[in-house]
Protein backbone atom coordinates (compact mmCIF):
# COMPACT_ATOMS: atom_id res chain seq x y z
CA UNK A 1 0.00 0.00 0.00
CA UNK A 2 2.83 2.68 1.11
CA UNK A 3 5.45 1.25 -1.28
CA UNK A 4 6.42 3.08 -3.80
CA UNK A 5 8.72 1.63 -6.78
CA UNK A 6 10.63 4.74 -8.65
CA UNK A 7 8.74 2.97 -11.68
CA UNK A 8 5.49 2.01 -11.58
CA UNK A 9 5.11 0.44 -14.31
CA UNK A 10 6.89 -1.83 -16.84
CA UNK A 11 7.22 -2.06 -20.57
CA UNK A 12 6.32 -6.03 -22.26
CA UNK A 13 9.71 -6.37 -23.21
CA UNK A 14 11.06 -5.85 -19.38
CA UNK A 15 8.02 -8.39 -18.49
CA UNK A 16 9.33 -10.53 -20.90
CA UNK A 17 13.13 -10.16 -19.94
CA UNK A 18 12.24 -10.91 -16.28
CA UNK A 19 9.92 -13.93 -16.97
CA UNK A 20 11.20 -17.01 -14.75
CA UNK A 21 12.40 -20.03 -17.20
CA UNK A 22 10.13 -22.37 -14.89
CA UNK A 23 11.15 -25.25 -16.73
CA UNK A 24 14.80 -25.12 -16.43
CA UNK A 25 14.45 -24.12 -12.44
CA UNK A 26 12.26 -27.03 -11.64
CA UNK A 27 14.84 -29.24 -14.01
CA UNK A 28 17.28 -27.92 -11.47
CA UNK A 29 18.45 -30.97 -8.91
CA UNK A 30 19.83 -28.59 -6.69
CA UNK A 31 16.95 -27.02 -6.17
CA UNK A 32 15.21 -30.25 -5.28
CA UNK A 33 18.22 -31.53 -3.03
CA UNK A 34 18.28 -28.49 -1.05
CA UNK A 35 14.30 -28.85 -0.22
CA UNK A 36 14.59 -32.21 0.54
CA UNK A 37 17.42 -31.13 2.64
CA UNK A 38 14.87 -28.30 4.42
CA UNK A 39 11.96 -30.38 4.41
CA UNK A 40 13.87 -33.21 6.19
CA UNK A 41 15.35 -31.22 8.34
CA UNK A 42 11.55 -29.45 9.03
CA UNK A 43 10.55 -32.77 9.91
CA UNK A 44 12.92 -32.75 12.73
CA UNK A 45 11.65 -29.08 13.72
CA UNK A 46 8.01 -29.60 13.57
CA UNK A 47 7.74 -32.94 15.34
CA UNK A 48 9.66 -32.08 18.16
CA UNK A 49 7.47 -28.51 18.42
CA UNK A 50 4.36 -30.79 18.17
CA UNK A 51 4.75 -33.22 20.68
CA UNK A 52 7.61 -32.65 23.11
CA UNK A 53 4.96 -30.58 25.41
CA UNK A 54 3.00 -34.55 25.47
CA UNK A 55 6.48 -36.10 25.92
CA UNK A 56 7.39 -34.20 28.82
CA UNK A 57 3.96 -34.80 30.21
CA UNK A 58 2.98 -38.25 29.72
CA UNK A 59 6.40 -39.89 29.38
CA UNK A 60 8.64 -37.38 31.54
CA UNK A 61 5.87 -36.96 34.29
CA UNK A 62 6.02 -33.31 34.04
CA UNK A 63 3.34 -30.80 35.62
CA UNK A 64 2.04 -28.20 33.14
CA UNK A 65 3.79 -25.73 34.80
CA UNK A 66 7.03 -27.47 34.07
CA UNK A 67 6.46 -28.34 30.64
CA UNK A 68 5.53 -24.66 29.50
CA UNK A 69 8.50 -23.86 30.65
CA UNK A 70 11.16 -26.41 29.32
CA UNK A 71 8.52 -26.59 26.11
CA UNK A 72 9.55 -22.95 25.44
CA UNK A 73 13.61 -23.23 25.60
CA UNK A 74 13.87 -24.36 22.72
CA UNK A 75 12.39 -21.87 20.38
CA UNK A 76 14.36 -19.47 22.86
CA UNK A 77 17.98 -21.28 22.36
CA UNK A 78 16.76 -21.51 18.22
CA UNK A 79 16.24 -17.99 17.75
CA UNK A 80 19.85 -17.20 19.76
CA UNK A 81 21.25 -19.72 17.59
CA UNK A 82 20.05 -18.92 13.95
CA UNK A 83 21.87 -15.19 14.45
CA UNK A 84 24.80 -17.29 15.47
CA UNK A 85 24.49 -20.03 13.06
CA UNK A 86 24.35 -17.34 10.38
CA UNK A 87 27.63 -15.62 11.42
CA UNK A 88 29.40 -18.66 11.73
CA UNK A 89 28.92 -19.92 8.45
CA UNK A 90 29.78 -16.48 6.53
CA UNK A 91 32.76 -16.35 8.76
CA UNK A 92 34.61 -19.84 8.16
CA UNK A 93 31.96 -21.73 5.88
CA UNK A 94 31.98 -19.93 2.88
CA UNK A 95 31.45 -21.78 -0.55
CA UNK A 96 31.55 -25.40 2.73
CA UNK A 97 27.56 -25.04 3.25
CA UNK A 98 26.62 -28.52 2.03
CA UNK A 99 29.23 -29.84 4.89
CA UNK A 100 28.13 -27.04 6.99
CA UNK A 101 24.13 -28.22 7.14
CA UNK A 102 25.42 -31.86 7.18
CA UNK A 103 27.42 -31.58 10.12
CA UNK A 104 24.16 -29.73 12.22
CA UNK A 105 22.15 -32.30 11.21
CA UNK A 106 24.05 -35.20 12.14
CA UNK A 107 24.72 -33.56 15.47
CA UNK A 108 21.15 -32.83 15.91
CA UNK A 109 20.15 -36.55 15.57
CA UNK A 110 23.16 -37.74 17.99
CA UNK A 111 21.88 -34.86 20.94
CA UNK A 112 17.92 -35.93 19.50
CA UNK A 113 18.87 -39.77 20.53
CA UNK A 114 20.51 -38.57 23.51
CA UNK A 115 17.48 -36.80 24.54
CA UNK A 116 15.25 -39.51 24.42
CA UNK A 117 17.52 -42.44 26.22
CA UNK A 118 18.84 -40.14 28.52
CA UNK A 119 17.17 -40.89 32.50
CA UNK A 120 17.85 -37.52 33.22
CA UNK A 121 15.40 -34.67 32.59
CA UNK A 122 17.78 -32.40 32.85
CA UNK A 123 20.42 -34.20 30.71
CA UNK A 124 17.12 -34.71 28.83
CA UNK A 125 16.57 -30.66 28.24
CA UNK A 126 20.36 -29.92 27.34
CA UNK A 127 20.20 -32.72 24.88
CA UNK A 128 17.01 -30.94 23.44
CA UNK A 129 18.13 -27.36 23.22
CA UNK A 130 21.77 -28.73 21.35
CA UNK A 131 19.70 -30.68 19.20
CA UNK A 132 17.58 -27.80 17.98
CA UNK A 133 20.59 -25.44 18.25
CA UNK A 134 22.74 -27.44 15.80
CA UNK A 135 19.39 -27.98 13.57
CA UNK A 136 19.43 -24.33 12.80
CA UNK A 137 22.56 -25.36 10.83
CA UNK A 138 20.61 -26.14 7.96
CA UNK A 139 17.77 -23.80 7.98
CA UNK A 140 20.68 -21.01 7.71
CA UNK A 141 22.27 -23.11 4.99
CA UNK A 142 19.03 -23.19 3.37
CA UNK A 143 18.45 -19.52 2.85
CA UNK A 144 21.92 -18.92 2.41
CA UNK A 145 23.09 -21.12 -0.49
CA UNK A 146 20.35 -20.90 -3.22
CA UNK A 147 21.70 -17.58 -3.57
CA UNK A 148 24.97 -19.23 -4.32
CA UNK A 149 24.09 -22.16 -6.75
CA UNK A 150 20.86 -19.88 -8.55
CA UNK A 151 20.24 -17.01 -10.79
CA UNK A 152 19.01 -14.06 -9.55
CA UNK A 153 16.37 -14.44 -11.79
CA UNK A 154 14.92 -17.64 -10.34
CA UNK A 155 15.90 -17.12 -6.84
CA UNK A 156 12.42 -15.65 -5.68
CA UNK A 157 10.43 -18.66 -7.39
CA UNK A 158 13.49 -20.96 -6.08
CA UNK A 159 13.10 -20.37 -2.16
CA UNK A 160 9.40 -20.76 -2.83
CA UNK A 161 9.87 -23.97 -3.90
CA UNK A 162 12.17 -24.58 -1.15
CA UNK A 163 10.24 -23.34 1.60
CA UNK A 164 7.27 -25.34 0.76
CA UNK A 165 9.15 -28.25 1.73
CA UNK A 166 9.22 -27.03 5.03
CA UNK A 167 5.96 -25.83 5.03
CA UNK A 168 4.73 -30.02 3.72
CA UNK A 169 7.25 -31.10 6.92
CA UNK A 170 4.92 -29.11 9.11
CA UNK A 171 1.58 -30.70 7.85
CA UNK A 172 3.35 -34.84 7.49
CA UNK A 173 5.29 -34.50 10.33
CA UNK A 174 3.03 -34.18 13.25
CA UNK A 175 0.57 -36.55 11.48
CA UNK A 176 3.21 -39.36 11.07
CA UNK A 177 4.51 -38.86 14.73
CA UNK A 178 1.30 -38.97 16.29
CA UNK A 179 0.45 -42.61 14.04
CA UNK A 180 3.66 -43.99 15.36
CA UNK A 181 3.01 -42.93 18.93
CA UNK A 182 -0.84 -44.65 18.90
CA UNK A 183 0.78 -47.21 17.39
CA UNK A 184 3.67 -48.23 19.66
CA UNK A 185 2.08 -46.60 22.72
CA UNK A 186 5.55 -45.01 22.87
CA UNK A 187 7.19 -42.06 21.96
CA UNK A 188 10.61 -43.89 20.89
CA UNK A 189 9.56 -44.99 17.84
CA UNK A 190 8.87 -41.49 16.79
CA UNK A 191 11.88 -39.76 17.88
CA UNK A 192 13.44 -42.55 15.73
CA UNK A 193 11.20 -41.67 12.60
CA UNK A 194 13.05 -38.23 13.64
CA UNK A 195 16.32 -39.76 13.26
CA UNK A 196 16.02 -41.08 9.99
CA UNK A 197 14.68 -37.84 9.09
CA UNK A 198 18.42 -36.10 10.18
CA UNK A 199 20.21 -38.63 8.16
CA UNK A 200 18.22 -38.32 5.04
CA UNK A 201 18.78 -34.75 5.29
CA UNK A 202 22.51 -35.38 6.11
CA UNK A 203 22.78 -37.42 2.35
CA UNK A 204 20.48 -34.45 0.28
CA UNK A 205 22.69 -31.82 1.72
CA UNK A 206 26.23 -34.05 0.74
CA UNK A 207 24.58 -34.72 -2.37
CA UNK A 208 24.55 -30.87 -3.70
CA UNK A 209 27.08 -30.71 -6.20
CA UNK A 210 28.58 -27.77 -8.14
CA UNK A 211 27.04 -28.62 -11.64
CA UNK A 212 23.75 -28.29 -10.21
CA UNK A 213 23.33 -24.41 -10.56
CA UNK A 214 20.99 -22.54 -13.03
CA UNK A 215 23.43 -20.22 -15.17
CA UNK A 216 25.18 -18.16 -12.80
CA UNK A 217 25.69 -14.23 -13.00
CA UNK A 218 29.06 -12.55 -12.78
CA UNK A 219 28.58 -11.83 -9.29
CA UNK A 220 27.64 -15.01 -7.67
CA UNK A 221 30.08 -17.12 -6.00
CA UNK A 222 29.96 -20.94 -6.49
CA UNK A 223 29.37 -23.72 -4.20
CA UNK A 224 32.93 -25.35 -3.35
Amino acid sequence: MYFKPKESTASNKTLKENSVPLKELLANSGLWKITVMWFAAGIVNWGLSSWIPSYLMEDRGMDLLSMGFYAALPGLSTGVAMLFSGWLLDRFFNNLEKYYAAFGMLMSGIFLYLMFTSTSIVAAMVYLNLCMIFKSFAFTVAFALPHKIMSKKVIGSAMGVINMGAQAAGFISPLVMGFIISLTGSFNGAFWFLIVCSGISIIAALSIKKNNQIAQSNDVDLLA
